[in-house]
């Protein structure tokens, strides 16, 4: 189905924390210029939207994917490959505590029970869960998300690769895949 189809369906909103974590890293990797450019290309509701974000706030994922592939359009870059660059840095930072320490030493198992937790505290539509299948393999599923974007699946399974390496998970290896009502992502980790 073709990606802007189903990005009107998505209503699911992202935490405000997340979102601030996603607007510093999108101007760190699109440049000040570009950014300032993408916001102001934007329209004027999801410009306030976005700009008016607390950490306490929800803001609708389209309002983020618009902003993503208006930058990526001022930067010159694949709005999917800076969704996932945006991601991976996003998480990183709030990453880089005492919780990167902590996380070298939580088995795969207790890991991946934590996804759902996390999801919960990111998304205010959905549920994720994910568990072990095999030593060094595992499965991650969110459901209830039947608008589900490709850029948002995309992002989700690099959150979760994201997650698992900086736990220590040295060669993780994520294919998400599109279902009904959410996605799949299948993990490859040693």
């Amino acid at each position: 189905m073709d990606d802007d189809a189903v990005q009107s369906r998505e209503e699911t909103r992202l935490s405000g924390a997340i979102v601030l974590g996603n607007l510093r890293s999108l101007r760190a990797i699109a440049g000040d210029s570009a950014f300032s450019r993408a916001m102001d290309s934007i329209d004027p509701e999801v410009r306030s939207c976005i700009a008016e974000a607390t950490t306490l706030s929800w803001v609708p994922i389209p309002h983020m994917e618009q902003l993503i592939r208006a930058c990526a359009a001022e930067a010159g870059r694949d709005s999917h490959d800076l969704a996932c660059e945006m991601a991976e840095q996003s998480l990183e930072h709030n990453l880089r505590t005492l919780w990167r320490v902590l996380l070298r030493f939580t088995s795969d198992d207790s890991l991946l029970q934590r996804v759902s937790l996390y999801y919960a505290r990111s998304y205010d539509g959905g549920r994720a869960e994910a568990a072990v299948i095999a030593p060094g393999r595992a499965v991650c599923r969110v459901t209830e998300r039947p608008g589900m974007t490709r850029m948002s699946r995309d992002i989700f399974a690099t959150g979760v690769k994201t997650l698992l390496r900086v736990a220590g998970r040295e060669q993780v290896r994520v294919e998400p895949r599109a279902t009904r009502d959410g996605v799949e992502v299948d993990i490859w980790m040693s």
